[in-house]
Order: structure tokens, then sequence, then C-alpha cells
């Protein structure tokens, strides 16, 4: 993975919302396998299953940052690798619709820091960051297919339990073509 995005000398009223990125070179191992099974008729069941590792490089940063930081942070950061699996299966229901489901699970290390911390907005010592977690993600969706080339997939995408982890809900929806 490629870093793009803005991860370091942010505004320190949005540095919350105002990083769009980590700033880190990644590289993900993974695995997958996947069956589809034939129920009758326009009925299949398809399931899936990925395994995915993925190894953050160390990245610098100043200032606010998308790892924590504040006025005056220097330092080098060094974002914990993260693990996960998926598991997901998808039911047609006619030639043209599909209920699927996502279940995920993170397990994510420690991020380290090093360097000078620098001073959070309100004059504490600022955090740089954060200690290991993990988070159970559900992603329902409902698919419909145009034809053979062209399909559209829109569902919620929300965390179910977490430790160390923000709560998030979300929408998502793609379109696909297959030429």
């Amino acid at each position: 993975m490629f870093p793009t995005g803005r991860f370091e000398n942010l505004d320190p009223i949005k540095a919350s919302v105002e990083a769009t990125g980590g700033g880190s070179f990644a590289t993900t191992f993974g695995a997958g396998v996947q069956n589809l099974f034939h129920l009758g008729g326009d009925h299949f069941l398809r399931y899936r299953f990925n395994l995915t590792h993925s190894l953050y490089m160390p990245v610098d940063v100043t200032g606010f940052n998308a790892y924590g930081g504040g006025f005056g942070t220097d330092g080098r950061v060094h974002p914990g690798s993260v693990t996960t699996l998926t598991a997901a299966a998808e039911y047609t229901l006619t030639r043209h619709w599909v209920l699927a489901l996502d279940i995920g699970f993170q397990i994510i290390q420690a991020t380290r820091f090093s360097g000078t911390p620098g001073i959070g907005p309100t004059g504490e010592p600022a955090v740089t960051g954060r200690g290991s977690g993990d988070v159970l993600s559900v992603a329902p969706a409902v698919e419909y297919l145009y034809n053979e080339h062209v399909g559209l997939i829109a569902g919620p995408w929300f965390s179910v339990r977490g430790r160390n982890t923000s709560d998030f809900f979300g929408m998502v929806a793609a379109i696909y073509l297959f030429l």
C-alpha cells in the first residue's frame, strides 16, 4: 500500500477529521478460500474466508498528526501490524437480487512513538501512538445484478464491539462492471 492523504501538521481543532492517511508504506500478505453451492433453480450460496496480515513502515511525524501529537511534536511512529479475518456469504434470491453479509475481525498491534512528544491543545503532554486493540464489524448488504456485466451493492458497515478502537457506522455502496 502506498501512503496518500494528509497525516501530519494537522489543524489542532480538526485533526481527527483532517487526517486522510497514515503516511506509512504497508506490505500485506493474505490468503482466501471460497466455494459456491447451487441450491436449485436460481438460488446459489457462496461463502468465503480471507486472512490478511499487514506490516507498516515507520513514519516521521511533526505537530498534530494521524497518530496523535501536539504543538512541537517531532519524532518517529512505528505503526503496529494489523491482522484481519473476514467471513462472508452471499445468497441469490433471484437472478437479479442477492443478500450479502461480511463479518470482519481485526487485531491491531500497538503503535510506538519515539521523539519529542510536544504539548496537547490544553497544555498536557501530547500522546502519540496507541495501545493494541481489536474490532468486530458487520456489513450486511443487498446486491442488484442488472446483467452479467453490471451490478450495484449497498448496505451499512458498523462495529459490533471493540477494544481500544472507536465505534463506527457508515453506509457503503459500489457499482461494478465486468468487461
